[in-house]
């Protein structure tokens, strides 16, 4: 019983230590330089078409095929599929579809590395993705912010 009193009596000192430099850290954070670099694509022509105008046709087409279903409660988020359009296309128009007539402020995306391995997880430094469509801007004070402190 004295070993459990004596470990939280050392957690209870530590915890203002630990929240003194989780706001070091997050001061910190606001002064990143944020990259001015835009990530090109990787896959453009390949999985999709690289054209702006195949593949807004190819998009239109998919989710011409498919049905919006009636959702029963408030979308919050999606899983889809992002194999070649050749490949689950029809997958990720059935949920794309689900989007029609909403309006949403932030968009978060989640990938994987198909190129490196490495435990954990990371967070590329652009300033926006380049697409067959255009420039999709990247709100970097959420992203180096706010979500990483999740506040």
């Amino acid at each position: 019983m004295k070993k459990i009193f004596s470990i939280l009596f050392i957690l209870l000192l530590l915890i203002p230590f630990l929240i003194s430099n989780i706001n070091l850290f997050a001061e910190e954070l606001k002064e990143i330089n944020y990259s001015k670099e835009i990530r090109k694509p990787a896959v453009s022509g390949i999985f999709y078409p690289g054209s702006a105008e195949e593949l807004k046709e190819k998009i239109d087409n998919l989710l011409n095929k498919v049905e919006k279903e009636e959702l029963k409660g408030e979308l919050i988020g999606l899983i889809v599929p992002h194999a070649g359009y050749d490949y689950s296309g029809e997958i990720a128009a059935y949920a794309y579809k689900q989007l029609e007539g909403k309006n949403f402020n932030t968009v978060i995306l989640i990938g994987e590395s198909h190129y490196h391995r490495f435990p954990g997880a990371s967070i590329g430094n652009y300033q926006s993705y380049q697409t067959p469509l255009g420039e999709v801007k990247v709100d970097n004070d959420l992203v180096f912010g706010d979500l990483i402190l999740m506040k």
